[in-house]
Formats: structure tokens, sequence, C-alpha cells
């Protein structure tokens, strides 16, 4: 899936909205009301291992400490680029 909207679209567009509703609720119950813990209910090592497929713990290790909550209104701003073409 392409998450790069077009110009005048959020993120937040882009997402189905049984996963929007899954998002809202992560932001709800564990980030505060604001932040978006991660992207599915899983937690991040099980994403880590089992969804992206990374086995080395030394990577792991190295890929859990960067990922970081973030501000779930970060993917309802609305991005503008006329210049930029994929």
């Amino acid at each position: 899936m392409r998450l790069l909207p077009e110009s005048g679209q959020a993120v937040l567009d882009l997402v189905a909205p049984d996963r929007r509703q899954m998002m809202e609720a992560l932001v709800k119950t564990e980030g505060n009301g604001w932040l978006l813990p991660r992207f599915a209910p899983p937690p991040w090592e099980t994403i880590v291992r089992q969804m992206w497929g990374v086995s080395d713990d030394d990577d792991v290790r190295w890929m859990l400490a960067r990922l970081v909550r973030s501000p779930l209104g970060r993917f309802n701003d609305y991005w503008f680029n006329h210049s930029f073409k994929l």
C-alpha cells in the first residue's frame, strides 16, 4: 500500500476505515489521547519479528530503540507539494 498522499490529502485519508478506527483506539487507550503508540495492536517486538520478518536479536534491539510514539495529528495534516512527482 502506498502512503504518499496526493496534494491536499492527509495520510489518514489513505488508511482503511477499520485500520483508522484501530489506530484511534490505540491513541485513546495507550497514547494519552494524542500519541499513536504503533500502527497495529501487537507490541512492537511482535510487529518487528513476525510482520517485518526481522530475526536477528541485535537488529530487533536496534529497531525497538528507535520505534517511538508519534502524534496522531501529523497523519491528519494535509500535504501540499505541487512539484513532487513519483
